[in-house]
């Protein structure tokens, strides 16, 4: 009850991306012409650095720069991170050990069987788990990995691939709602529902 009257006396409204603009409108098509997008910035801590820089920091959650995948997100079915897993673990393991798996986020709702995945892996030694780091960490995580990796059935706007771009990672990401718009042009696109891909 709440929204609708918001959207009856609103004179502007700002959505993250040209998806979200689209998904109100096609909810609320009276807000045409009084809603506008504008896109998330990455923070400045993101950005390229040269190993010496951060291998300190990397060594505290045993990691190597330019050694692991990377992905950030609540731990979720959204997120789709069992389909990752699974498809990591179709990797030959002496390359799976070599650049392990490191997810950081949250957990997030109906996540119980993927957090049995993640355990199950991590003790095979190719999964790290981090949960929650602070923004600096992350921000030095983010430009020691090797690759990135978001493929998610949904972002509004999907800001960790931003983040991973702006940091100078390779970056892997479905290739669905606002993701494509967020990557452009410099982003490897895959089905979020083709494991093979």
């Amino acid at each position: 009850a709440i929204f609708p009257s918001l959207i009856k006396r609103g004179s502007l409204f700002i959505t993250d991306s040209e998806f979200s603009k689209n998904e109100l409108l096609d909810f609320f098509p009276s807000v045409a012409g009084r809603v506008v997008s504008v896109p998330l910035g990455a923070d400045s801590l993101f950005c390229p650095r040269d190993s010496a820089a951060i291998t300190p920091t990397l060594e505290r959650y045993g990691l190597l720069p330019g050694n692991y995948t990377l992905s950030v997100g609540t731990i979720e079915p959204r997120k789709n991170i069992e389909r990752l897993i699974e498809a990591y673990s179709q990797l030959p393991f002496d390359l799976r050990m070599q650049y392990p798996l490191v997810l950081i986020g949250g957990s997030g709702w109906n996540s119980q069987h993927i957090h049995q995945l993640i355990a199950t892996y991590s003790a095979q030694g190719w999964l790290k788990y981090l949960r929650f780091v602070p923004d600096l960490d992350m921000a030095m995580i983010y430009s020691g990995a090797r690759l990135f990796a978001c493929i998610s059935h949904y972002e509004g706007f999907g800001l960790p691939v931003l983040e991973a771009m702006a940091s100078g990672v390779p970056v892997i990401s479905s290739d669905v709602a606002s993701l494509p718009e967020v990557g452009g042009n410099a982003v490897l696109y895959v089905n979020p529902n083709q494991t093979e891909q």
